[in-house]
């Protein structure tokens, strides 16, 4: 499958991120996951995953849809087993959609972080072509103080291929 061939290596290998396949809205999805806790982010820790599924396309509303299944997936995953999610556990969720005909409509609905309780997610769109992902690399003020952590882990698994 295009979203483990293109995403699992960078994940599990070399990053260390646990990786499994799981069923979300009816369609099979990678999911990587890992955890991460530092002082300067005033004492907290991170969930980060990273879902991801394979599409032959892929538009603005598919972007906006998978987003919101990814982070309900994330936030429910947690809960079920006992995180307390709040003020010093928090989730990000990359939701990446690899397709083969990537819309335009799909990279603008990249372009900004989605904000839940205790979830941010940012989509990520790669085109399975030229192996380029749009995603956002700005500094929003809800997550601050993860947004270079998460700016570093998206270059990281979504930088196209040299």
């Amino acid at each position: 499958m295009l979203a483990g061939t293109f995403i699992a290596p960078r994940l599990g290998d070399a990053d260390r991120c646990e990786t499994e396949w799981v069923e979300l809205d009816g369609e099979r999805v990678l999911v990587g996951r890992r955890s991460d806790f530092r002082i300067r982010w005033m004492a907290s820790r991170l969930h980060l995953f990273v879902i991801a599924a394979a599409r032959s396309s892929v538009s603005g509303p598919d972007v906006e849809q998978f987003t919101s299944a990814a982070m309900e997936y994330a936030l429910a995953r947690l809960r079920k087993e006992g995180v307390p999610l709040g003020w010093d556990h928090g989730s990000a969720v990359f939701a990446t959609l690899v397709a083969d005909q990537v819309d335009a409509s799909a990279i603008a609905a990249t372009q900004r972080q989605r904000n839940a309780m205790a979830c941010v997610g940012r989509p990520v769109v790669v085109d399975a072509a030229t192996g380029r992902a749009a995603y956002y690399r700005g500094t929003p003020v809800l997550g601050l103080i993860f947004a270079g952590f998460l700016r570093r882990k998206a270059d990281r698994y979504f930088a196209a291929p040299n």
